[in-house]
């Protein structure tokens, strides 16, 4: 199973965002939001071996990765 995340949708309670919004490169926003997803995930479904199961997947337009 995979999530696509749109960044520029996110609610700001979604796991890393407020972290992401710190970092001024893009893939450093995304890897961020990916790593606390999958983290959130894993603490949600312990028993559902999540880390195999489970990818994340940030997306960002142009805009999002200079904001």
């Amino acid at each position: 199973m995979t999530l696509l995340i749109d960044y520029y949708g996110i609610r700001g309670d979604w796991p890393g965002y407020v972290e992401s919004k710190k970092q001024a490169e893009h893939t450093s926003k995304a890897q961020i939001m990916n790593q606390a997803t999958l983290d959130e995930v894993k603490k949600l479904f312990p028993d559902q071996n999540s880390d195999l199961r489970f990818i994340p997947y940030v997306s960002m337009y142009e805009i999002e990765a200079t904001e």
